[in-house]
């Protein structure tokens, strides 16, 4: 990995650059194996949203590499009801019905990158404002 490939991906993982949906193919090479490398020296943990235990009304920034491509989202407790609410990644892309474009719950057998020192505070009753 180059040193400007290197420092792009860092931004990505930092956020010091927008976090989106971002294709990870460039002139042919698929470089989701470096940011996977990049995001683990960050301080990044793969895992499967089943093997999540976060509180409620916290966000935490995370990736979704799939085919080439990084979805970045959030890990959070979606809330349903006061009694009921679900650890989903989402993602902050949306599809054409508003909703996110890539929702992954704890039935998925997919990992995240998810970044659980630098949680946010969020509105659980409106968590499509991420």
């Amino acid at each position: 990995m180059t040193a400007d490939v290197r420092e792009t991906l860092l931004d990505l993982a930092r956020g010091t650059v927008q976090r989106s949906l971002h294709d990870l193919n460039l002139e042919g090479h698929d470089f989701s194996a470096d940011l996977a490398k990049v995001l683990k020296a960050e301080g990044y943990r793969k895992v499967k949203i089943r093997d999540l235990d976060i509180p409620r009304r916290i966000r935490y920034p995370a990736f979704y590499l799939e085919d080439g491509k990084a979805w970045f989202g959030y890990v959070f407790q979606e809330k349903f009801t006061s009694n009921f609410q679900r650890t989903v990644f989402a993602s902050v892309v949306k599809n054409e019905w508003a909703d996110w474009a890539v929702v992954l719950t704890r039935r998925h057998k997919e990992k995240v990158w998810v970044d659980l020192e630098h949680g946010m505070p969020f509105d659980e009753d409106y968590p499509s404002n991420l």
